[in-house]
């Protein structure tokens, strides 16, 4: 048994300004960190689902939250789902809706 009611609007899917990336669809074929097993992963694949976009078609990237965050700030990675009350400034985001 699975619970989301935990999902609120603040967990995002974040990319950096300025990417290409405008709409989940254009994703496809970028590097996306998140924690396999955590709210990242159920959020990452609720999107996928809703924009009818395969996992198979992004890099999903499985690291500890504080790595992601790192690899994204970094420049490593091109989008990451770094869990609730976590968003950098110079960022877009897709919420839940």
């Amino acid at each position: 048994v699975v619970s989301l009611s935990h999902l609120t609007n603040s967990e995002a899917i974040l990319v950096r300004t300025g990417s290409g990336i405008n709409s989940f669809e254009d994703i496809k074929g970028k590097k996306l960190a998140t924690e396999l097993g955590t709210n990242g992963e159920v959020l990452l694949n609720m999107a996928c689902e809703k924009y009818q976009v395969s996992r198979e078609e992004i890099e999903v990237i499985n690291m500890p939250i504080s790595n992601a965050i790192a690899a994204f700030i970094g420049g490593s990675v091109d989008a990451v789902v770094p869990g609730a009350r976590i968003l950098p400034t110079s960022a877009t985001m897709w919420t839940r809706s």
